[in-house]
């Protein structure tokens, strides 16, 4: 009989609301923090029709704690960002385990191989608003006694598909999903037929392919 092992990925509204670094200023981006990295400017592009400087970033050599690397995109005409790539320098991944794997399977090791992020912005008017978020984590686990590993992908994701800033009034408390709960366990029935003819996106659908072919404008993520 083959042994199964089942990971969850704690993650929900919380984990890709913290992403947003306009709101939780980026690690990397935080004035405090600027003496850890080395920044260079690499390229300009064109990023939604609008140019963009490639600013890359690297923790200094000499500093052993796992910490980003990655580029921001800045935009040249305003200067704001409107895309982050970052992960984890995967020379210190290792160090970071603790973050990420909470309650380990019993019988097994389980480490982080790589941990990235993926964030843009869309200005609408003279503002810019979180437009998307993805973290892609890939885990390594070894059971005791056995010979090899077994990998594993986990990824959260978030898309803003419409932004009203007119007639604004709070949601009612029971339409509220608590920003810190675990979809997997909040949502413990689904009803195929409650959607009806309206559009609606399956668990396992790729977020930005299905909103593309619902003509939702967003971005095109990167991977």
């Amino acid at each position: 009989m083959k042994d199964t092992l089942t990971i969850r990925l704690k993650a929900g509204l919380g984990s890709c609301l913290m992403l947003d670094g306009a709101k939780n200023t980026f690690d990397f981006l935080f004035p405090g923090n600027y003496a850890q990295y080395d920044y260079r400017m690499t390229d300009i592009v064109t990023l939604d029709e609008e140019s963009a400087y490639v600013i890359e970033f690297v923790q200094k050599s000499g500093i052993d704690i796992p910490l980003y690397k990655g580029s921001v995109y800045i935009n040249t005409s305003d200067f704001a960002i409107i895309q982050a790539e970052f992960e984890i320098n995967p020379d210190y991944i290792s160090k970071s385990r603790e973050d990420f794997v909470a309650n380990p399977s019993h019988g097994y090791s389980i480490w982080p191989v790589s941990v990235k992020y993926n964030v843009s912005y869309r200005k609408i008017g003279e503002r810019y608003f979180l437009n998307h978020a993805r973290g892609e984590l890939n885990f390594s686990a070894k059971q005791k006694k056995k010979l090899f590993n077994s990998s594993f992908e986990v990824f959260f994701e978030l898309a803003v598909t419409d932004i009203r800033l007119e007639n604004v009034t709070r949601f009612d408390r029971d339409d509220i999903a608590p920003v810190h709960s675990i979809f997997s366990k909040t949502i413990t029935r689904y009803d195929p037929d409650f959607w009806g003819t309206q559009d609606f996106l399956k668990p396992e659908d790729n977020l930005l392919l299905a909103l593309k072919n619902m003509k939702v404008k967003l971005q095109e993520f990167g991977k």
